[in-house]
């Protein structure tokens, strides 16, 4: 019996060192405690400060082709609206004169 559990105990896979020490020292937020709103905003400013900004030019450069784009696909989506609408007519010009 005690070789049976050893095999159970060792089939199971052995949690690493490093995911054991970042579960003990999560936070989480316990139900009777008070947000801290001075602690929050002094954590979203050092976050904020990590951000990677674009610089202008990327930010105009992303637009453009972001405009690109939408007309691009605009006129994709008005030619396939109008043909199928040609398509459509055509059919029951067909099924009148029949």
């Amino acid at each position: 019996m005690a070789e049976k559990e050893k095999l159970e105990k060792s089939a199971k896979p052995a949690a690493s060192a490093k995911a054991v020490a970042s579960a003990k020292t999560a936070k989480v937020a316990k139900p009777g405690k008070k947000f801290d709103f001075a602690k929050f905003l002094r954590e979203y400013r050092s976050e904020l400060k990590k951000v990677s900004w674009p610089t202008w030019k990327q930010v105009v450069n992303n637009t453009l082709i972001t405009i690109a784009f939408m007309a691009v696909v605009g006129l994709f989506i008005w030619v396939f609206d109008f043909g199928l609408s040609q398509l459509r007519d055509w059919v029951l010009s067909l099924a009148q004169n029949t």
